[in-house]
């Protein structure tokens, strides 16, 4: 019942966890492939829930830290001593079989088992996703495991006055062990899942796409870095929103052939419809940005007006209308990598 109170509980917290870490994921998807490509994001988000029940059922239940036995032990530091509990504690008699059912429901021989199960993902995980092979498993699922009884150990990292877990070598040996397994297991099953290869090939083709997600990312990233400059020159020179924003989309863009600092991080650069990119629709384009999304907004009506006009533009074109009237449009340089790598 702990088990799965521990699960349930995991489960509960894992969408909190997803939603902190999705602007990051996507943000490093994003400069480093290009894409968020769903199976891989699939993975990433599997393996942080997995993580997570294996900790809750690490750490749950928590006790009452009134409860805390200051006297118990803390380490069990004998190899294998899971073999002799299991033998000399369970009632296990090798000889007579009507003991083996009733020796195999005590602790004693389902918890060294779920010891090992537990880390059986990890070691799948390791091999697969992240390309381990036998001996950095190994190494990683004792690091691993070796992480989680110090955390009982120090009473979740000194919350609790005393240990309210032991310390178990043989946690460590079985759960080590079961990274191991995973290893191999994943071995025969691999051949179902989707290779490293086909995962970057998938990659390959969507990464030059300027998606609507891809284009709303860089926008918000773009905001993001605009908000921080403008608290600063608002501490330090008092300047308006409307400056930082003209410095931002207008200077830097000319300066970086028409790139912000947002778009040099997700590598999406600015290109001309009508082929070479030139200095006025760099101009253009951002001058109309700022006009629309930040001098605009200062006047109620005009501003209503503005947002469904661009709103009803953006939904008929499938552009904004500065790209239009600029007649530029964003590319990923992933695309333009491509290319080069294709005249090689």
């Amino acid at each position: 019942m702990d088990y799965v109170t521990s699960i349930i509980s995991a489960v509960i917290i894992f969408p909190i966890i997803a939603f902190l870490i999705t602007v990051p994921f996507i943000l490093y998807n994003y400069h480093r492939y290009g894409t968020v490509y769903y199976f891989r994001s699939f993975i990433i988000y599997s393996f942080v829930l997995y993580l997570l029940v294996a900790y809750f059922l690490v750490i749950l239940p928590l006790p009452d830290i009134n409860s805390i036995n200051m006297n118990a032990e803390t380490t069990q530091l004998i190899p294998l001593q899971f073999i002799y509990d299991f033998i000399n504690k369970s009632g296990f008699i090798f000889d007579n079989i009507n003991t083996y059912l009733s020796a195999f429901k005590t602790s004693y021989f389902y918890v060294p088992i779920f010891n090992i199960f537990l880390f059986i993902p990890f070691g799948m995980y390791l091999r697969y996703y992240f390309n381990c092979d036998l001996k950095k498993v190994i190494i990683f699922s004792f690091l691993l495991s070796l992480f989680f009884e110090l955390t009982q150990l120090t009473g979740l990292y000194f919350i609790y006055p005393h240990s309210y877990r032991l310390f178990d070598v043989d946690d460590l040996m079985l759960n080590t062990l079961g990274g191991l397994t995973g290893y191999y297991v994943l071995g025969i099953f691999q051949k179902l899942l989707p290779s490293k290869s086909k995962i970057e090939e998938e990659t390959n083709k969507r990464r030059v796409k300027i998606t609507y997600l891809k284009r709303f990312t860089l926008f918000c990233l773009d905001l993001f870095i605009l908000g921080i400059l403008n608290y600063i020159f608002a501490i330090f020179l008092n300047v308006p929103i409307t400056f930082t924003a003209s410095l931002y989309y207008i200077v830097i863009p000319i300066l970086f052939k028409g790139r912000t600092l947002g778009s040099k991080f997700l590598h999406i650069s600015l290109t001309s419809k009508e082929g070479k990119l030139k200095f006025y629709q760099i101009l253009v384009r951002y001058c109309l940005f700022v006009l629309i999304f930040f001098i605009i907004p200062h006047f109620n009506l005009l501003n209503f007006i503005s947002i469904m006009f661009n709103f009803v533009y953006f939904i008929i074109k499938k552009e904004m209308i500065y790209e239009t009237i600029s007649k530029t449009k964003l590319q990923s340089t992933f695309a333009l990598k491509n290319n080069d790598n294709n005249c090689l």
